[in-house]
C-alpha cells in the first residue's frame, strides 16, 4: 500500500511542475512579445493616398488601396472656340474601361522597403522610419516617436502614448 501512495505522491508531483514550467515558459513568451511591440498605439496618416501606421518604436504598416485611372484612348473631346468663349469638354467614352492598378512597392537590397506607389520611404541607421513622402519622423532619446510632420507626440519611457498636439 505504501508503494502505490508513493507512486501516485511521485506521479502527482512531476506532473504539476511540468505544467508549471509550462506555463512560466509560455508567460516568458507574452513578455517577449509585449517588449518587442511594446503597445499597438500608432499614428495614422495619408500620404498621395497611401495610409501609414507608424509605431511608436519606428515600425509602421500601410495600405495602398488600388488607385482607379481612366485611359485616354476613347475618350471624347470637343472644344468650341468663339471669339470671347471657349468651350472644352472631355469625357470617357463608352468603349473606354476603367482600370486598377495596384501599388508599385520596392525594396533595397537589405529587404527594406523604400517605395509605396509614387511614396519613398527612407530610415535612420536603427531602421526606424524616418520619412514616408514629406512627412517626417523623429524620436526622443529613449528611442520612441518624438513628431510626425507638425504633430507633436508624448510617450513615456515604454513607448506609451500620453497626449498629442497639433497635425500631421
Amino acid at each position: 500500500m505504501k508503494k502505490v501512495t508513493l507512486l501516485a505522491v511521485g506521479l502527482f508531483v512531476a506532473v504539476t511542475s511540468a505544467l508549471a514550467n509550462n506555463k512560466q515558459s509560455d508567460m516568458a513568451i507574452s513578455a517577449y512579445e509585449n517588449a518587442k511591440h511594446k503597445s499597438q498605439e500608432y499614428i495614422y496618416f495619408v500620404e498621395r493616398g497611401v495610409a501609414f501606421y507608424v509605431y511608436t518604436d519606428g515600425t509602421f504598416e500601410y495600405d495602398a488601396r488600388t488607385v482607379q485611372r481612366y485611359g485616354r484612348r476613347g475618350s471624347v473631346n470637343a472644344t468650341l472656340i468663339t471669339p470671347n468663349i471657349r468651350v472644352q469638354y472631355s469625357a470617357p467614352s463608352k468603349n473606354n474601361r476603367m482600370h486598377t492598378y495596384g501599388a508599385q512597392i520596392a525594396y533595397d537590397r537589405n529587404g527594406m522597403l523604400t517605395r509605396v506607389g509614387d511614396v519613398w520611404i527612407q530610415y535612420d541607421r536603427y531602421g526606424r522610419i524616418t520619412r514616408a513622402g514629406s512627412v517626417s519622423m523623429r524620436y526622443n532619446k529613449f528611442g520612441n516617436l518624438n513628431r510626425v510632420g507638425d504633430l507633436s507626440v508624448h510617450t513615456d519611457r515604454w513607448g506609451r502614448i500620453r497626449n498629442t498636439k497639433g497635425r500631421v
